[in-house]
């Protein structure tokens, strides 16, 4: 912001001196190029956090889908989550070894989920973890509870793709 400031100050200094002739319509454009200067790199980090986030939301199900099938076979959940640690999940890998590194220091695993919830800042995120949460608190059927979250983040994609495509 400081960088449009002085630029627009210099602008200002060489048209009192009379090396640049300015007219109305050109202080104009120089308003409008240093809002752009100013407002541009917060859109672009805002456009790319979004595509992170769709990006992780989008091989979420695949991540859960690999969770639930390793306890299926009789693995514990950190075992599921050490398996998992190794498959290819794009930018939702560093997650993952966030989660397996939290569950060695002895978090809970209600903590790791919503850490990961809130790392993740997403809506279906928090919705799966509580749903998670919920049937482990209730000793469901584990490996069901995670495929059924992945169903239903993969269901959410399908139909923000389709809002997109529309």
């Amino acid at each position: 912001m400081f960088s449009v400031i002085a630029l627009f100050g210099m602008i200002q200094l060489l048209a009192h001196l009379g090396y640049l002739n300015i007219n109305l319509f050109l202080y104009w454009d120089f308003a409008f190029l240093a809002l752009l200067i100013a407002i541009g790199p917060i859109g672009i980090y805002s456009y790319l956090n979004i595509k992170k986030k769709r990006e992780m939301q989008y091989r979420l199900p695949d991540f859960l889908i690999e969770i639930g099938d390793s306890l299926a076979t009789g693995m514990n959940i950190f075992e599921a989550l050490k398996i998992a640690e190794k498959g290819n999940y794009g930018r939702l890998n560093p997650e993952v070894k966030k989660m397996k590194t939290q569950l060695s220091w002895n978090f809970s695993m209600k903590e790791v989920l919503f850490d990961f919830a809130d790392r993740m800042n997403s809506a279906i995120a928090q919705r799966v973890v509580i749903a998670i949460d919920k049937g482990l608190i209730m000793g469901g059927n584990t490996p069901k509870i995670f495929k059924a979250a992945a169903h239903e983040v993969d269901q959410v994609n399908q139909l923000e793709y389709q809002r997109r495509t529309t």
